[in-house]
């Protein structure tokens, strides 16, 4: 269904994360540093449907993620953080984020908020042939 950027590094939710969504046919690839995923997104540019961010990863937080991605990509990011703050949440909001949901999550929430982003991914672009139009 989508192409999903999850950048976790726990290994046991990164792990999960994949079993689940690739049931929901999504193709997933895990990054576990935040310089990573900044670079994978560089070079893939246009690649990726969505990405999940955390926001505790080592060499670049993510909220530092989130900003310098959305600088070169307009990909939507769903953060995942078990960080609860209010003012926290409405920063990264205002900073690129599309959405935010709180660890420990319920993965059918989780499922139903990557489908919307997706979704609304896809609405706001037409292309035919070589032509792009964003709505």
């Amino acid at each position: 269904m989508g192409k999903i950027l999850v950048v976790e590094d726990d290994k046991k939710i990164s792990r999960i994360l994949k079993l689940q969504l690739e049931r929901k046919n999504h193709e997933i690839t895990i990054i576990e540093n935040g310089i990573d995923a900044l670079n994978e997104i560089d070079k893939k540019r246009d690649f990726y449907d969505l990405m999940l961010l955390d926001l505790g990863l080592p060499s670049m937080e993510g909220n530092e993620v989130c900003k310098n991605v959305r600088k070169i990509s307009e990909v939507p990011i769903i953060v995942v953080s078990a960080k609860n703050n209010t003012e926290e949440k409405v920063e990264l909001l205002k900073s690129g984020a599309s959405d935010y949901v709180t660890k420990p999550f319920d993965f059918l929430e989780l499922d139903a908020r990557i489908d919307i982003n997706i979704r609304k991914e896809k609405i706001s672009e037409i292309v035919y042939k070589t032509l792009k139009l964003n709505t």
